[in-house]
Order: structure tokens, then C-alpha cells, then sequence
């Protein structure tokens, strides 16, 4: 992992000395965001149960490291980086994550960005909203370096609105292929 500016937020190490019993074991379900000022990607994920077989499952990503599925979900409007809190909410309502990644847009480099200084702040509110509303879902940031671009190269042109979705749904395969790589807000 690259070396983060002081100011950086400092990567979330998963051990019973740091974090709360309910990190120690990966979420069941997991929702990504794929923060942007005009619009948002979002994706799920959710582990899967030992027993499923694989001709079973639906055709979306498998996760390598974790039995998990992943899936894009949707493209939510942004406002200059602001969402509708309200539609924002109602949807982590019906999909009542456990979780929820919030990409971070660093530098090539490992340095902030102007986009990754406003998807911690967007962060922040998001866990502060939901601590309002009673909702403890704990939001993490997770490195979302070219995940646009690597989106892009597996999606057919011309389908650059749900591009975003696709790059949410990278985020969560990260998150399942390592878990401990999570960045505390």
C-alpha cells in the first residue's frame, strides 16, 4: 500500500485491540459507492453461504479471495457532490447494508485529491446522517484508484451512464478480496 500524506486518513487495521467485534468478520452484505459531484455509482455485495452452488448463482462477479457476489445497482444523481439525503437513505433502507464503501479518488501517487478531500467529507456526512437517524451502519473509505477507468475497459462503449455502477461494483470486490484495506474516515 502506498505511503499516505500525514493528513491522509490512516488505513483501518481489522484486530480486537482497534476494532469493534462487528468488523472482526466480514459483512454479509456490502454497499459501494462510487462518489462523484454529478452522479454516484452504487453496487452491492453480499457473502455467500458455503453451501450455494455455483450454477445457482446469478451471472455477476464472484469475488476472489471471499465467496462473495457483487452487482451494479444504480446511477444516483449528485448535485455539485450533494445527494437528495432523503432518496439517499431510502435507498440504504431497502438495501440494508452492513456495511458502506465510500470509493476514495486518491493520486496516482497516494496523495489527496480535490475529489478525495469531498468524497471523505461526503463520507463524514453520510455516517453522521445515519448516526442522526439511528442507522449504525458503519462507512469506510476503500482506494478507488482507476477503478473508472478498469470499469470502462470491461464495459462496452456507449454505456458510460452506468459506468459508475460498474465502478462501485469493483470497489466491492476489492473490499471482499481484502478486507483489511479499509480506511477509517
Amino acid at each position: 500500500m502506498p505511503d499516505l500524506p500525514q493528513d491522509s486518513p490512516k488505513p483501518l487495521k481489522i484486530d480486537s485491540k482497534t476494532t469493534a467485534p462487528s468488523m472482526l468478520s466480514t459483512p454479509s452484505r456490502v454497499l459501494a459507492l462510487d462518489f462523484g459531484v454529478k452522479k454516484m455509482g452504487v453496487a452491492t455485495g453480499s457473502k455467500l453461504n458455503p453451501d450455494s452452488k455455483a450454477a445457482d448463482l446469478p451471472k455477476q462477479t464472484l469475488a476472489g479471495s471471499t465467496l462473495a457476489l457483487s452487482s451494479p445497482h444504480s446511477v444516483f444523481p449528485m448535485d455539485n457532490g450533494h445527494p437528495n439525503w432523503e432518496q439517499l437513505h431510502a435507498l440504504i433502507d431497502e438495501l440494508k447494508p452492513e456495511l458502506i464503501l465510500v470509493g476514495l479518488p486518491l493520486n496516482m501517487d497516494g496523495s489527496d485529491s480535490h475529489l478525495s478531500k469531498r468524497a471523505t467529507k461526503f463520507a463524514k456526512r453520510l455516517s453522521h446522517r445515519l448516526k442522526e437517524v439511528h442507522r449504525p451502519i458503519p462507512v469506510k473509505l476503500i482506494d478507488e484508484r482507476l477503478s473508472s477507468a478498469e470499469a470502462r475497459s470491461q464495459q462496452n462503449a456507449g454505456r458510460d451512464q452506468i459506468i459508475d455502477a460498474f465502478a462501485a461494483q469493483l470497489l466491492v470486490d476489492a473490499f471482499f478480496n481484502q478486507p483489511d484495506q479499509l480506511i477509517e474516515l
